[in-house]
């Protein structure tokens, strides 16, 4: 029931009629969480309902709507959240794997409750822009990762916009940057004052514990299996995939299964309509769909290489990724082959953790494919090193922690 409601019903009645409150010390939102198994959000949104016993998630509905990136020269908007249908079929999946952290989800109410917290969290830029009216309405001190995607672009007007609107709010309290780039462009342009930048290197996006890891699982070329393989996992946000680098990664392939009797490609997402265009790779390349977290992690047990030539600024202007693309991967032994089309590296070492290719250079890249499967030893030696080095700085225990000390943080200073 609105608010606008609730006021009429109190006229007619003249009873005043009382408006529910929620009340905790975190709370977490997202348009799209719960998710079933898919994505990220899942892991890092429990890890929290774990950590904090009081602390709740809300799904925002779909009559929640941001700025659209202007294709024309007028504003529109596009809906972000889910409706109540969508929200509890999610919820029934979430419920039947989560059955004990159900209970502090729900669908995000903005005239029919009264909420109030400690500290508020959420993803991505546009999804708090979104928030930032319900924010300030209910005097939450809010916290947000400002992860590349949802929004945030380098040098974009409607982003640069949503960016000073968020941090003018006075309910705002600190943004995670995961991406020297973004760390750069916050203090740069001077969105925020130094002290709200706190710099994450990474997300939480991995979906991997260190106990989670068992390596005796992983199977290697000429001694566990006669084929050297090479994946492909991407999210379809273009009709051709060519923010991704689908294209790049078909002529590779292409060429290495006319070359060789050995590579075999495997592409996770929705990539089946697309490979329909590629019938004499067929038999060597193989089409997942999307996959549930544990079933990709059981697919990388197998894998030698993960191929990503994302390109940026394909999927809006100043759109970028993060870099690297498939941690979880490394996680699990796999070597990344990833484009860094902004020179986002600074932690990784070139040829010893991971390879950084041009996204263009289809020939450098099937040269590079060609010669650690001949040398897959070294190959297996670099996935050694960036196994442990992921695991130490990017699993979801060290990344979830460092929100958390932001959190704790804060929430002492709200006691104090």
């Amino acid at each position: 029931m609105e608010r606008s409601d609730t006021g009429s019903l109190e006229m007619m009645t003249g009873r005043r009629m009382s408006i529910p409150s929620i009340e905790s010390d975190l709370f977490v939102f997202d348009n799209q969480f719960p998710r079933g198994d898919f994505g990220f959000r899942n892991r890092e949104f429990n890890y929290y309902l774990n950590y904090f016993a009081r602390s709740k998630a809300f799904c925002m509905p779909a009559t929640m709507k941001t700025l659209r990136y202007p294709e024309t020269t007028r504003e529109s908007y596009y809906s972000l959240g889910k409706t109540p249908e969508e929200y509890e079929s999610d919820r029934r999946s979430y419920e039947a794997r989560h059955p004990e952290l159900a209970p502090r989800i729900g669908m995000l109410r903005p005239g029919d409750c009264r909420y109030g917290c400690r500290v508020a969290y959420s993803l991505f830029l546009n999804v708090t822009y979104t928030l930032i009216d319900f924010y300030e309405k209910h005097r939450l001190p809010f916290v947000f990762a400002l992860l590349p995607g949802g929004g945030f672009g380098i040098d974009n007007e409607v982003s640069d916009h949503q960016l000073r609107r968020v941090a003018g709010s006075g309910m705002f309290r600190k943004v995670i940057a995961t991406q020297n780039i973004t760390y750069g462009y916050l203090l740069d342009r001077r969105f925020c004052a130094p002290d709200q930048v706190v710099f994450s290197n990474g997300a939480v996006t991995s979906n991997t514990s260190k106990a989670e890891v068992d390596l005796t699982r992983k199977r290697y070329f000429k001694k566990d299996k006669d084929s050297f393989d090479v994946c492909f996992v991407a999210n379809k946000y273009t009709p051709t995939g060519e923010d991704k680098g689908f294209d790049i990664v078909m002529q590779v392939a292409t060429r290495l299964v006319r070359e060789t009797n050995d590579v075999n490609f495997h592409l996770v997402g929705e990539w089946s309509q697309e490979l329909a265009q590629y019938p004499g790779l067929r038999s060597r390349v193989a089409v997942y769909g999307k996959m549930e977290v544990e079933a990709l992690k059981r697919l990388y047990y197998s894998m030698d290489i993960f191929l990503s030539p994302n390109r940026a600024s394909r999927l809006y202007p100043g759109n970028f990724d993060g870099f690297p693309l498939g941690i979880t991967a490394m996680c699990h032994g796999v070597v990344l082959f990833v484009s860094d089309p902004l020179s986002q590296n600074h932690f990784f070492e070139d040829g010893k953790d991971l390879l950084i290719i041009d996204e263009s250079d289809v020939d450098g890249i099937v040269e590079r494919i060609m010669y650690y499967r001949n040398d897959f030893d070294g190959l297996y030696s670099i996935s050694e090193r960036a196994q442990r080095k992921a695991i130490d700085n990017f699993c979801i225990e060290i990344q979830a922690a460092k929100r958390i000390t932001v959190f704790e943080h804060l929430m002492t200073r709200v006691t104090a």
